[in-house]
């Protein structure tokens, strides 16, 4: 189990494990689109009330490739046998959580809460008791 957590190149093949790697991305790109998600940066998720099917694959792949850029740039900084494959199928397995997340917005009441927010906000000052109170009642609605 230690193996398989820490070190998965150890008892899994590059290839088997590549293969992961492409259909967890290919998966978590269509639960983006289905979820209207848009993951516009490394750790970062967005809800939005449209995406087209393109932008979580091309939002993906800009992430996998950006982290597996700078990763590999450090691992060959440090050890000079690191290899790119490694650190790009770390980065696409690594970004399996963050496509779960992209769930909490079924049905889309994840970004239609947010516009509600957005509504209420006034931009030219601080949020007051009466924002709040709305925010809360939005809440509360939306909950349950």
């Amino acid at each position: 189990m230690k193996t398989t957590l820490f070190n998965p190149f150890e008892k899994y093949p590059d290839r088997g494990l590549l293969l992961a790697g492409i259909a967890f991305t290919l998966l978590g790109s269509f639960l983006g689109y289905w979820c209207r998600a848009r993951f516009d940066g490394i750790l970062d998720l967005h809800f939005t009330l449209s995406v087209f099917l393109y932008e979580p694959f091309v939002d993906n792949l800009i992430n996998i490739f950006s982290l597996a850029f700078i990763l590999f740039l450090t691992g060959k900084y440090l050890n000079t046998k690191t290899r790119f494959i490694d650190l790009l199928i770390i980065g696409m397995i690594a970004r399996a959580p963050i496509y779960l997340l992209s769930l909490m917005n079924i049905g889309g009441s994840m970004s239609k809460m947010a516009e509600q927010f957005l509504s209420i906000m006034n931009p030219e000052s601080s949020v007051t008791t009466v924002e709040i109170d709305k925010i809360m009642a939005i809440l509360m609605q939306n909950a349950f």
